[in-house]
């Protein structure tokens, strides 16, 4: 006996609906994307090279964040520009990361073989980091590429990315500890910063978290003057 096809109760639809919030989130091309998208706006050409795989296959992840309202687009010239369409996709992408590492063990096993094995001292507070800042006590690095920082990044901070920080070492005072910070609580890039500083005898710590985080506590952020 065929049973009659029931009819969608209100729940069902309803939670249909955010079940493509859940779809929309459940990549890691696609977090990876929010997680750029969130330092700066950005064009699908240059989210591409980030992420290192062809302009179609971004413009398609892209769409598919798009339509769940995640990121707004803007033209600019001939390039499409994303951005993050309000501060509460910021909250909930830390609030996916913060629920993973609580939850699922291989992503502190991860953290431990490529973070750790850098750095295993705590990151420094961004309150005790704007603290030292403003007093001079410390020198801020910000690692991230030029047009992230040029966006937003910490009142004080200055700008040199891994790439440079080699033919840069003479613009650092040893007398002063060398405080890094990148995208976000997982950014390899501060954790590489401070072994490879510490390596050639400066004092240096990573600054807790990174941009997302701060946006979402709302720190205040400086811009770049043009």
């Amino acid at each position: 006996m065929i049973m009659p096809k029931q009819k969608s109760t209100f729940k069902q639809k309803l939670f249909e609906q955010f079940a493509k919030l859940g779809k929309a989130l459940g990549s890691e091309v696609r977090l990876e994307l929010i997680e750029l998208i969130i330092q700066c706006p950005t064009a699908v050409e240059d989210l591409a090279k980030k992420v290192k795989l062809p302009i179609a296959n971004v413009s398609q992840h892209l769409q598919v964040l798009k339509q769940v309202g995640i990121v707004n687009t803007i033209r600019q010239g001939k390039s499409i520009v994303y951005e993050i369409a309000d501060s509460d996709v910021i909250d909930l992408f830390l609030k996916l990361q913060g629920v993973g590492q609580r939850h699922i063990e291989e992503v502190d096993n991860l953290v431990d073989k490529y973070l750790s094995s850098r750095d295993s001292l705590e990151g420094m507070p961004v309150s005790q980091v704007l603290k030292l800042a403003k007093r001079g006590e410390i020198t801020l690095l910000d690692v991230r590429p030029t047009e992230e920082f040029a966006h937003s990044h910490l009142e004080g901070a200055i700008n040199i990315t891994l790439e440079e920080l080699e033919e840069r070492l003479g613009d650092f005072p040893k007398s002063k500890t060398i405080v890094a910070y990148c995208r976000g609580t997982y950014c390899v890039l501060s954790y590489e910063a401070v072994k490879r500083l510490r390596e050639k005898g400066f004092k240096a710590v990573r600054a807790e978290d990174g941009i997302p985080n701060w946006l979402s506590m709302n720190v205040k952020l400086a811009k770049q003057a043009d």
